[in-house]
């Protein structure tokens, strides 16, 4: 939505992936909100979004906000139950970029380095993949809800609080710091004969 005052980029119960292209001389972003007069704001909110920043000379963005006007602000907020995946491509990269950036609640990944901000509840299944890292801060709360399952092929960090409702396994691999309360972790293993 554009209007003189406010361009606004909004992602709601939604499922979006945004990549970049290749900018040999500019800048590339899954997710790009500029303008030169305007307050801009980009919000996610109850959303599972993928966003990719291409190879670019001058900058690659997960999720870019910028407006060139002093007197106004680019504000990026993630909210709800959202899962939010940054990546960037090549040097100059950022993975979020805006005058402030909210990271209200949501598990945000930022190239493989996931966080859970707030009281998390997940909408879907995901998996922690190999290589990637999901830590669940002092403050924060991941529930995996029944019907639902948490597969980990990388590395959780739990010093909050996890409560496993579903399913929450660790594939082989796999690592789990931290206690869990609800329903048993499951562990699975290659057995060679």
């Amino acid at each position: 939505t554009t209007s003189f005052n406010v361009v606004t980029v909004s992602i709601k119960n939604a499922t979006v992936t945004a990549t970049g292209g290749t900018a040999k001389n500019g800048d590339s972003s899954g997710i790009s909100a500029t303008n030169t007069k305007a307050y801009v704001k980009v919000t996610i909110e109850d959303a599972t979004v993928t966003a990719t920043g291409g190879s670019a000379g001058t900058g690659s963005y997960g999720i870019r906000a910028e407006t060139t006007n002093a007197g106004k602000s680019a504000d990026v907020t993630i909210n709800g139950h959202s899962v939010v995946r940054l990546n960037t491509t090549g040097d100059h990269a950022e993975t979020i970029h805006g005058t402030t950036v909210n990271r209200n609640s949501g598990i945000v990944f930022e190239n493989g380095e996931g966080t859970v901000y707030g009281t998390v509840t997940l909408q879907e299944d995901l998996t922690v993949a190999a290589g990637e890292t999901l830590t669940i801060p002092e403050d924060a709360t991941l529930t995996i809800p029944d019907g639902t399952t948490l597969t980990n092929s990388g590395t959780i960090t739990n010093k909050g609080t996890i409560t496993n409702n579903g399913i929450l396994t660790i594939a082989q691999g796999g690592t789990l710091t931290g206690e869990v309360t609800g329903n048993p972790v499951v562990y699975t293993v290659t057995v060679q004969t």
